[in-house]
């Protein structure tokens, strides 16, 4: 998906107070924050530092970021859940964080809960294939 500059960076910041919602930066979910920042066009550098300073970074604003248009929002969203459930679960901050997102970018709060019960079902389905390989 194409994004200019300003829907990369409010990404970007987006998915780094969604990592901290839950005050418990895992990580799986440093890895993937870092990786998306990359693929987003920022340097490896700087999504580490940025990472790192974020409990201590004064200047960013905890606000749900606004986007250009909603499939942008949608993307965000799908990319939050991925990065939020990579620790296995998903705090009551990172949904109402993402939930808020979702009011701000008019997207529909049942898409947000029909991709969380996704997350859940993949999740299950992955627990009871590793629960069948322990028991064979």
């Amino acid at each position: 998906m194409e994004m200019n500059l300003i829907d990369r960076s409010n990404y970007f910041r987006g998915l780094l107070l969604l990592t901290a919602k839950d005050k418990n930066i895992s990580e799986p979910e440093k890895y993937l924050l870092i990786q998306k920042g990359r693929d987003l066009g920022f340097a490896k550098d700087f999504c580490e530092k940025a990472l790192t300073e974020l409990p201590d970074n004064e200047y960013i604003i905890d606000l749900p970021p606004v986007f250009s248009n909603p499939n942008v929002a949608e993307d965000f969203i799908n990319e939050g859940l991925r990065i939020a459930f990579s620790d296995k679960s998903l705090h009551l901050f990172e949904l109402k964080w993402l939930i808020k997102t979702a009011d701000k970018n008019n997207v529909e709060r049942k898409w947000v809960m029909d991709k969380v019960v996704e997350f859940l079902e993949k999740e299950n389905k992955k627990s009871e294939v590793s629960h069948q390989q322990l028991v064979a």
